[in-house]
């Protein structure tokens, strides 16, 4: 990830929600930044379902939409 937001000049993230699935939360977001050197602008919405296990996020998996997230989360009444 590290490599990945090298490429921007600037970078922001926007958690929509957190939703609470015990060992993991999926997170609805939106991303925008600006390309380092061509200074395009990037603008995506994304879900995040993080694993969390000790208080420290140990995985995180990107999906194209919150359903795809919850569903691999096994949260799919939350649809």
């Amino acid at each position: 990830m590290t490599d990945w937001l090298e490429s921007f000049d600037e970078f922001r993230f926007s958690p929509d929600e957190f939703i609470d699935g015990g060992d993991d939360v999926v997170v609805p977001n939106h991303q925008q930044g600006r390309g380092r050197g061509s200074g395009a602008l990037f603008q995506m919405r994304t879900t995040w379902l993080c694993t969390v296990r000790d208080a420290r996020i140990a995985r995180i998996r990107e999906y194209s939409t919150k359903a795809r997230a919850l569903e691999a989360a096994e949260l799919n009444e939350l649809q």
